[in-house]
């Protein structure tokens, strides 16, 4: 591997044959390399990353149709490659392999185990600074996360609640304007999380509730950080924590993290918003909203007073 990343290095030197390069990129699929990786895509010519691309797309599809494992590395493989600097025709390229990649994948019938680490590749594409994200590619993810939970529950909540985390922090343009679609993923989410945690049987499931409790709360925390753009859309959000806060047998770190996420949603809601609940919420939720108002007036509203 040492040897073929010096030669690639050196390739128009050297006069390495395109066949040889060619043989090296099915190499690298059976056996990723990061160096050989970032020495071939930086050696390749457009056509000859199209060709790997199409390979590395055809690849993938195959290993998760036939279970067969090699997945993983194929993932890999993806990932690495959009954490390199691509310039426009290769960028197109990728993403419309990716695109064409997450489209084929919801209609296959594919390992539940592979969920997590498509959720995974799209948390490294949206993290990936340099690249621009199509609009198409953004919801093919947004697919992508909502059938993992879909398929696997409990089990792709922590990635796709760090995929959420990762829009807003380094996608807060292309977030803006699909506010609903990722409340949408963070609902789903949300409900997985509460409903399982009533079913918890031994202390390391129990510390695993706890933290993903925590991220529920922190993700909540990013959200109001965009107070212009959420607060239009913070009572609906607001309702749909209230269903959830007055289930039953849920564990008390569950509800300490929905009462602290009310209350910093309460906190961005203007006049009009508090209105709209207390005249539209279920009798069954009015009362919880109205000791989830009084709580925030007590202890968390800023009054100027020390």
């Amino acid at each position: 591997m040492q040897l073929a990343t010096v030669v690639l290095r050196y390739r128009k030197e050297f006069e390495i044959q395109d066949v040889i390069v060619e043989n090296l990129w099915f190499v690298m699929l059976k056996y990723p390399n990061e160096n050989l990786h970032k020495s071939l895509l930086a050696s390749a010519q457009l056509k000859e990353f199209y060709t790997f691309i199409r390979l590395l797309h055809d690849e993938t599809v195959k290993s998760l149709s036939q279970a067969d494992e090699t997945w993983t590395n194929l993932l890999i493989i993806w990932s690495d490659i959009i954490k390199t600097d691509m310039r426009m025709k290769r960028s197109k390229i990728y993403f419309d392999a990716i695109n064409n990649l997450f489209g084929t994948v919801q209609l296959l019938q594919i390992p539940d185990r592979c969920w997590s680490d498509l959720v995974h590749l799209a948390h490294d594409i949206i993290n990936a600074k340099h690249s621009v994200i199509p609009n198409d590619t953004f919801d093919f993810i947004m697919m992508i996360s909502l059938k993992s939970l879909e398929k696997v529950k409990i089990s792709s909540c922590e990635n796709v609640l760090a995929l959420c985390g990762i829009l807003i922090k380094v996608r807060t343009n292309l977030i803006i304007d699909s506010l609903p679609t990722l409340l949408l993923l963070y609902r789903n989410v949300m409900n997985v999380i509460v409903h399982a945690s009533k079913n918890i049987s031994d202390k390391f499931k129990e510390h695993q509730f706890r933290c993903l409790a925590l991220d529920i709360e922190k993700f909540i925390g990013l959200l109001v950080k965009l107070k212009k753009d959420m607060m239009r859309l913070s009572p609906y959000l607001i309702a749909d924590i209230l269903q959830l806060f007055i289930e039953s047998t849920i564990p008390s770190y569950m509800k300490i993290a929905l009462q602290n996420s009310l209350c910093h949603l309460i906190g961005i809601c203007d006049q009009h918003g508090i209105a709209l609940l207390s005249r539209t919420l279920p009798t069954s939720l009015q009362e919880v909203f109205k000791v989830q108002l009084n709580m925030f007036n007590k202890f968390y509203k800023y009054s100027g007073k020390i």
